[in-house]
């Protein structure tokens, strides 16, 4: 089961708090803006991401982060698999981009994962 993909658009001052079912696929793609309000070219980027049990806290997954530079678009995703594997925990994450001259924290926030409520039978 997949998750619908979400196209946002993020306020990267504000906490963003996320939900995610456990057991499901979970995509998120996002753009980064430059102030002009331009995809901003990522070109020599990688991208960070972990889920925490708190700030410094135990590692509870890594995210797979994406990035197509020439558009400024970045692709966080979990499978199914990583979803069951903390099921029923909170914790905090934050998105971070790196280039050889800098390092954007872009977003955070805190995140639950929910146990799933239907049970498809096989």
């Amino acid at each position: 089961m997949t998750q619908p993909s979400q196209y946002a658009m993020f306020d990267f001052t504000e906490a963003n708090d996320a939900a995610i079912v456990a057991g499901s696929d979970w995509h998120v793609t996002l753009t980064y803006l430059d102030a002009n309000g331009n995809p901003r070219d990522l070109t020599g980027f990688d991208g960070f991401m972990q889920i925490r049990s708190k700030p410094g806290g135990t590692l509870l997954t890594e995210v797979t982060v994406a990035i197509t530079p020439e558009i400024g678009e970045i692709s966080l995703s979990l499978v199914a698999a990583e979803t069951i594997a903390i099921a029923g925990q909170s914790g905090v994450y934050d998105l971070l981009i790196q280039s050889v001259t800098e390092t954007v924290a872009l977003m955070r926030g805190r995140v639950d994962i929910l146990p799933g409520v239907t049970v498809i039978e096989a």
